[in-house]
């Protein structure tokens, strides 16, 4: 491709960016395009970008890396993939409390949504999961006392309810993730995790 294509694409990106700002695809073409370009500094933000959007991080993490690692010569980038370990507090969360990414998308909706009450069906339906496994989590994360369960209804409802001091470990867990390095392993932990 010469520079005329990559300007062209690099237009087509900034245009899915306008509509949907957290398309991390588009982020990561774009990083891609300006790095076609010599324009090494504007494809670190677009990558960086791309991470921020949770898609699709094995791509960007690889190439922001490679930028990183090309302009010191050869040394250690600024941030380093798959890190041999997460600090001690946060690794001993998700051991307890994350035992699969359904696990983690659970913990995430309602630490977002703190005042919603949802039943099993309704979190199926949002995360895209089979109804019995999503009961499953919501029982394991009841016992571990991140989530109530409301039986005044017909149909069982879940809402937010950790201890204070849960809390404020989840809170530091997600203050985390805005660090490159601690979301990285995070994501290497919850594909550690994954279902097969």
């Amino acid at each position: 491709m010469d520079a005329q294509n990559f300007e062209i694409a690099l237009l087509g990106c900034k245009e899915v960016v306008e509509n949907k700002p957290n398309c991390g695809l588009a982020h990561l073409l774009m990083g891609d395009c300006y790095l076609a370009m010599g324009c090494c500094d504007d494809a670190r933000y677009s990558y960086r970008l791309a991470l921020r959007a949770d898609s699709p991080l094995f791509q960007a993490a690889a190439r922001l890396q490679s930028l990183e690692e090309k302009e010191k010569k050869g040394g250690p980038g600024e941030y380093k993939i798959f890190a041999e370990k997460i600090e001690g507090e946060i690794m001993d969360f998700l051991e307890k409390y994350v035992g699969s990414p359904t696990h983690w998308d659970i913990i995430v909706f309602f630490y977002r949504n703190p005042a919603l009450m949802a039943s099993a069906r309704r979190l199926a339906a949002f995360l895209g999961k089979s109804e019995q496994k999503i009961k499953s989590v919501l029982a394991k994360l009841c016992e571990l006392d991140l989530l109530m369960e409301n039986n005044i209804f017909p149909i069982p409802l879940y809402t937010f309810d950790p201890k204070q001091e849960l809390k404020e470990k989840l809170d530091m867990v997600m203050q985390a993730r805005e660090d490159f390095g601690t979301r990285w392993q995070i994501t290497h932990y919850l594909l550690q995790k994954a279902e097969t």
